[in-house]
């Protein structure tokens, strides 16, 4: 299934691509149970549920969206486990860790929750850019995890976000530096 995901106003309904994507996450989740030693298909499901949860979010239901990021990041953690030198695996990763953040301070959970995600969206993307330090762009994963939670703490504590920020600008300078 190829399924077309746009924001906003497209030719494809965010409700049709929900659908298409929930029996291409059902198909990928078969192939998966039938076929636990082959990571790939873990990490190929982890990305269907990310794309579904997109959808789910801009269809306004955050918490459908959240539960799809939480199992995308467990399956995904299972083909990193699998493959941790797999970087499209680790990219993966990153990526639900930091959506799963996001969303969770999207939903007003409970600070220590989305402190919590946070701080693991950062744990995930400092590991990515410390094993491939030759990516440069891995750097820039890291700031924009920084970011985030700088941005779910602004109103709470400022002086720590101003921290934070601060430390996602050396991240991005680094990586820009370290790609001429």
């Amino acid at each position: 299934l190829v399924v077309q995901h746009r924001r906003g106003p497209g030719d494809v309904r965010l409700e049709d691509a929900e659908n298409c994507l929930t029996q291409a996450v059902e198909h990928a989740e078969q192939v998966a149970r039938d076929h636990p030693d082959m990571p790939a298909y873990q990490s190929n499901l982890g990305g269907l549920l990310h794309n579904r949860a997109l959808t789910r979010q801009d269809l306004g239901d955050l918490t459908a969206a959240r539960a799809d990021l939480q199992q995308a990041y467990q399956v995904q953690a299972h083909a990193c486990d699998a493959d941790p030198q797999n970087r499209v695996y680790r990219e993966f990763l990153a990526n639900h860790a930091n959506s799963l953040a996001v969303v969770s301070r999207d939903l007003h959970l409970p600070q220590e929750v989305v402190e919590t995600a946070h701080q693991q969206a950062i744990s995930v993307a400092r590991a990515l850019a410390e094993d491939f330090a030759d990516v440069p762009q891995y750097r820039t994963r890291v700031g924009v995890a920084l970011y985030a939670y700088a941005h779910s703490l602004a109103d709470g504590d400022p002086g720590q976000a101003v921290e934070l920020l601060q430390e996602a600008v050396a991240c991005f300078r680094e990586a820009w530096k370290n790609d001429t």
